[in-house]
């Protein structure tokens, strides 16, 4: 069956060079999908060259190796508090969804967790940071570091202003437990800062945006002055 638009998304994969970005999609496998086997060949002859596995599962990964599509793998947020604080249950995820396919599977992105923020559970927040830690650590110890790990954040709710971008201010307690200690571990490790862009979002909060500036079309009249900095922005992420 051909792919259906439901489950999948274009999404942006920063690479390891600042310059260079690769254009991918998000896939999301249903109870209806079609097999892995179809779904491999679709991609390919799509040229696309990045999956995003929201959901990730083995026989789904498996099916990538030898195929040099790169993989940005996500554990599910239900893990994050078993991995945060303790070490072997990074290492039993990695055993089941990394060890068996690399390098033949292609996976470039690690994503602890995804939109936190969004689910209200001041918990999981907070051990936020020492599960992408472990992850990290567990990945090192076998010999794997060319793997990025993070996290994926939308900041919509945490955020005192969406736009203009310079007065917006990361709220507390979440600014201190999260984006300051993550930012960190970042750089300590030399990985990559994962966000979610929902322009969309970002419009129905600021119902002066132009629909058209949100949805990333290119018109005369789609674009905004910040009027603190004077940066003309011409699309709403």
């Amino acid at each position: 069956m051909p792919l259906s638009l439901s489950l999948i998304t274009i999404f942006s994969l920063l690479l390891s060079t600042a310059t260079a970005t690769t254009l991918g999609v998000t896939y999301t496998a249903t109870s209806d999908a079609p097999p892995p086997e179809q779904l491999i060949a679709t991609f390919l002859s799509l040229k696309i060259t990045a999956v995003r596995l929201p959901n990730p599962n083995p026989n789904l990964i498996r099916a990538f190796t030898y195929t040099n599509i790169s993989l940005f793998l996500t554990i599910p947020n239900s893990v994050i508090p078993a991995i945060s604080g303790n070490r072997s249950a990074a290492d039993l995820w990695l055993f089941a969804h990394v060890i068996p396919f690399y390098p033949r599977a292609r996976i470039t992105a690690i994503s602890v967790g995804t939109h936190v923020f969004s689910q209200g559970d001041v918990t999981v927040t907070d051990l936020l940071v020492p599960a992408v830690r472990n992850v990290k650590l567990s990945l090192t110890d076998i010999g794997i570091t060319e793997i990025t790990v993070s996290t994926t954040l939308s900041f919509v709710n945490v955020i005192t202003t969406s736009f203009p971008p310079s007065s917006a201010r990361f709220l507390e307690p979440v600014n201190t437990l999260v984006i300051r200690p993550l930012l960190d571990l970042l750089a300590e490790t030399n990985s990559s800062f994962f966000v979610s862009l929902d322009s969309y979002s970002v419009y129905k909060l600021r119902p002066e945006i132009p629909i058209g500036f949100a949805l990333f079309q290119q018109h005369a009249f789609n674009f905004r002055e910040d009027t603190v900095t004077g940066v003309r922005y011409s699309l709403c992420s």
